[in-house]
């Protein structure tokens, strides 16, 4: 691991974050600065049934002409491109992704196809092991993007599409500053409607992220004070949280926790915890937050002999030892009441070898600290998680 420090530093085009309870009835407010006229709500069968959603409806009032609700976990292609269709209809202007990371990621992969066009296979990143990258230059202008979270996902805080390609079982990343969300509200009423077990894996899948970012072996200061504060945060609170699902005192602070850990997500990135977490979720239509908390504990025991003394520093910040934090963590998945074996959520030890392969294929894999050229290696977390 590095100890001098060259390099630079990328901001991400936000607007702004507004944060706190109630702060969403500013939302046509900020809308209407950014010259909104014609909003699309991008959500979920599940919460345009909720109050909550009525009244995003009412403070949008004349601006709001229509929501798409087809959006489903790992984030179809047929979603993104039904979605833009629709938007296309409407004469949207403007987005407004209400929900986790699926919906925030269909409302990204809307406005990039409605820029870019409906190919794609031509948009996609490609990576192909080792170290060959092609990144397509999109600079088309994007319509803007509002969100207003309800888990802790931080999908909003990136400029990273994941979509699935539903022919190949695999998930696709795009990069694009343009999708980059204007205004995110993390205003913790609007979570409450969050299943325990959603909010506890999407927590789990941001303390994971965290994890990764400061063993990352392009590891920054700024970045890392972050999420090492993220990090203990996330360790004492998560479960507090899921314990007291109305206390909004504790969740803003996890929501606080979710964007110091995305503060420099781009300059960093992270490693094998996400790169199997794609392909977990895109072939077995498991959770991002699910597969995240069954392969962590794994992917720090892989990693174990190069990040000591970054892993010395997540112990301080948890309040244990550096040998035991593996432990704490395979502690912290039970107390959440989560799954622990990917043999748990139906996956089966013959489908690890095709995991391996996607994954080796993620370019995601090159921000792990020890290098990862080859399935064996990949295969060998996956087995000590199955």
């Amino acid at each position: 691991m590095k100890e001098n420090y060259i390099g630079e530093f990328n901001f991400l085009p936000f607007k702004k974050v507004i944060f706190g309870p109630g702060t969403v009835t500013r939302l046509k407010a900020e809308l209407e600065e950014l010259g909104a006229t014609r909003v699309v709500v991008i959500t979920t069968h599940s919460l345009i049934k909720t109050a909550l959603y009525d009244r995003i409806k009412n403070i949008l009032g004349d601006l709001y002409v229509g929501s798409y609700e087809g959006t489903i976990q790992h984030v179809p292609r047929r979603c993104v491109l039904e979605g833009a269709r629709m938007c296309r209809q409407l004469k949207a202007d403007s987005l407004v992704a209400f929900g986790g990371g699926s919906c925030i990621d269909t409302a990204k992969g809307i406005a990039l196809v409605i820029a870019e066009g409906e190919e794609l296979d031509r948009l996609r990143v490609r990576f192909v092991p080792p170290n060959k990258l092609e990144v397509p230059t999109l600079k088309k202008q994007k319509i803007p993007i509002v969100t207003i979270s309800t888990t802790l996902s931080g999908a909003e805080f990136t400029n990273i599409i994941g979509i699935t390609d539903e022919a190949r079982r695999s998930k696709d990343l795009y990069i694009d500053n343009g999708v980059t969300p204007k205004v995110i509200f993390l205003d913790p009423e609007m979570t409450t409607a969050t299943p325990p077990i959603l909010w506890a894996s999407t927590g789990m899948k941001t303390f994971s992220d965290a994890i990764e970012m400061v063993c990352s072996p392009n590891h920054q200061p700024f970045t890392a004070t972050l999420c090492l504060e993220a990090i203990k945060i996330f360790y004492h609170d998560l479960p507090r949280s899921v314990k007291e699902p109305l206390n909004l005192n504790v969740r803003e602070k996890l929501q606080f926790a979710m964007r110091m850990t995305f503060s420099g997500f781009t300059n960093v990135l992270v490693g094998a915890v996400a790169a199997l977490r794609h392909q977990i979720g895109a072939l077995f239509n498991i959770p991002h937050g699910i597969a995240s908390t069954i392969v962590l504990p794994h992917v720090i025991e892989f990693n174990l002999s190069v990040i000591m003394a970054r892993l010395s520093l997540i112990a301080n910040a948890m309040g244990i030892t550096t040998y035991t934090v593996k432990k704490a963590i395979q502690n912290l998945i039970k107390e959440l009441g989560l799954p622990q074996r990917l043999r748990e959520v139906s996956v089966k030890e013959s489908d690890l070898e095709l995991i391996a392969k996607y994954a080796l294929e993620d370019f995601i894999i090159l921000g792990n600290p020890k290098p990862i050229t080859n399935i064996d290696q990949l295969l060998q977390i996956l087995r000590n998680a199955f």
